[in-house]
């Protein structure tokens, strides 16, 4: 006897799979940051955020920031290098830092909380929505942390490492 007798199943069912995670705040890992190249010719600081929290643990979401974008048209240039620098900031501020690094893979691996948002696709060749970094806010009362270090909340409820010394 099959261990399947009696179900129904319909292989000619669609799976809906979702190409988003809801809108929200997410704790995060910065999992790439390094300044790339584009097929353009303009250097933009490449950003992937990974989700490390409970719920939807794994989850990618991605942002270029165009900090050395260059355009002839000058108000363009600096428009589109604003909007990067603001994002940029806030994620620096986020972490508790209060100058840039010196090379942007330093902050990989740097926790941070990312507010998610969707951007619903206008393109017919790719037509998912897809979640978009909207903020960057601080994990909380921690103390800027470095990459790859628990935050201090992390060990809270943790028992000291040393026993404490006996009364007598």
């Amino acid at each position: 006897m099959s261990d399947f007798t009696n179900v129904t199943l319909d292989f000619s069912a669609e799976e809906e799979r979702s190409s988003t995670i809801p809108e929200g705040e997410y704790l995060t890992e910065i999992s790439v940051c390094e300044k790339t190249l584009s097929q353009a010719g303009n250097e933009y600081l490449k950003l992937e955020v990974k989700v490390v929290g409970d719920k939807y643990q794994g989850w990618i979401a991605r942002d270029n920031l165009n900090l050395w974008y260059t355009n002839a048209d000058a108000e363009k240039q600096n428009m589109v290098r604003e909007i990067a620098s603001k994002k940029f900031t806030s994620l620096l501020k986020a972490l508790g830092r209060s100058n840039a690094p010196t090379n942007a893979t330093e902050l990989q691996g740097c926790r941070v909380t990312s507010k998610f948002g969707i951007e619903k696709s206008n393109n017919p060749d790719y037509p998912n929505d897809k979640n978009n970094i909207v903020a960057f806010k601080p994990l909380g009362n921690a103390a800027p942390q470095q990459p790859g270090e628990a935050p201090a909340w992390v060990n809270e409820d943790k028992p000291s490492a040393t026993p404490a010394k006996p009364s007598l």
